[in-house]
């Protein structure tokens, strides 16, 4: 096991743009992920900067609208009020989450969990409607592609989860890939869930999409795929378990409109911990047809809980590991997504093959794997 030497021991600042207060409430897999990383270097002190919570609470208010100029700037605001924070704490090393490291003048630590923006606008392109409200947030994402380099740049060393987010770093922006260090995402076991549930009457084929109802997260190659399975396993149904994106509301409604009757689809919206936990029980398999994502909290979940997956290369793992813990399609190709639930659904060896590689791979990306590698990474940073 892991452990550090009392004389290591070091004061840490970790500096977000979020509130750690209410995480239930926020949907979002990124704050909890904060608390992961807080309790990997339980054996330092750590200081959380973040707005509305945390060990030292950043004054600006922070803005939760559509106006996404106004949350950009705001983040800046903040920034510049975490730079401060550091100069009063003077701590041994700095991490940043988002663009907090920018007016730093103390060598830092970048923790970058998403893609960047140069390369999500490439997978995104032409999957939003042609109307102004979507050409806004285009035009948001192309901002934000044009000031990203600056948080790379700056920081002396960039530690990520995602190995999707490393290659994409190095693709859009020439970054030496020596100054980037992939930390697995750590994979938890989940409270026991048992093995799948018999107990229901049903013979639905179930399957589970743990992802909020948005475009990035691939909903209309969840619909479209539905469809060929509607022909193929008629008894085949998608639970959707997630909120729907207020910003995307009237487009998403859209879609699962029109998709009335020619898809098998419940959408069950964002549950309680102990209800999803029971349909990841009851469910042969989940599917996650992402367009763009760096860190995929839900995937992990998925494996965490012998759950087998059919996804793509864009949720952080390589293809050989996606292919252990279940089927690796083809980027947006509904045809192969429908190969490989119908591959889980019909052949139960397979999906026991699957079920059996999701604990190689929860064993290898363990809680303590990811402690040892952030420590680790940490102390060599300390020594430059």
């Amino acid at each position: 096991m892991f452990t550090l030497n009392r004389e290591k021991n070091m004061k840490i600042a970790i500096g977000i743009p979020g509130d750690l207060k209410n995480t239930s409430l926020t949907g979002s897999g990124f704050l909890p992920f904060i608390e992961n990383v807080k309790s990997a270097l339980s054996q330092h002190e750590t200081v959380i900067c973040s707005p509305r919570g945390g060990n030292i609470n950043l004054k600006s208010q922070f803005l939760e609208s559509n106006d996404f100029m106004s949350q950009y700037n705001n983040t800046l605001a903040l920034a510049k009020e975490f730079a401060q924070k550091v100069k009063e704490l003077n701590p041994d090393i700095v991490i940043a989450f988002t663009n907090m490291g920018l007016f730093l003048n103390k060598k830092h630590i970048y923790f970058t969990t998403s893609l960047p923006y140069k390369h999500a606008l490439k997978l995104i392109e032409g999957e939003y409607p042609e109307n102004i409200q979507f050409k806004e947030l285009t035009k948001y994402y192309q901002f934000i592609a044009e000031q990203e380099y600056q948080s790379y740049e700056k920081a002396e060393l960039i530690l990520t989860t995602s190995i999707k987010v490393k290659e994409a770093i190095i693709e859009e922006y020439n970054i030496n890939p020596d100054k980037i260090i992939y930390i697995p995402l750590p994979i938890y076991t989940l409270i026991d869930i048992g093995n799948k549930n018999k107990s229901h009457k049903s013979n639905m084929k179930l399957i589970l999409m743990p992802a909020e109802l948005r475009v990035r997260k691939g909903l209309r190659y969840a619909i479209e795929t539905m469809k060929i399975l509607k022909e193929k396993i008629p008894n085949a149904v998608l639970i959707i378990c997630g909120k729907i994106n207020e910003y995307e509301n009237e487009y998403i409604q859209e879609l699962l409109q029109k998709a009335k009757g020619k898809a098998n689809m419940i959408v069950a919206g964002f549950l309680p911990r102990k209800q999803y936990y029971q349909y990841m029980k009851s469910v042969e398999c989940a599917f996650l047809p992402v367009l763009c994502e760096g860190q995929c909290e839900a995937l992990a979940e998925c494996i965490a809980s012998g759950l087998p997956v059919v996804t793509n290369k864009y949720t952080q793992y390589n293809k050989d590991i996606i292919n252990t813990i279940g089927y690796c399609a083809s980027y947006k190709d509904i045809k192969d997504y429908a190969n490989g639930l119908i591959k889980l659904l019909t052949d139960s060896d397979y999906n026991k093959e699957k079920r059996e590689g999701t604990k190689i791979i929860a064993n290898k990306y363990s809680f303590e794997n990811f402690k040892r590698l952030l420590n680790n990474a940490i102390e060599e940073f300390r020594k430059t």
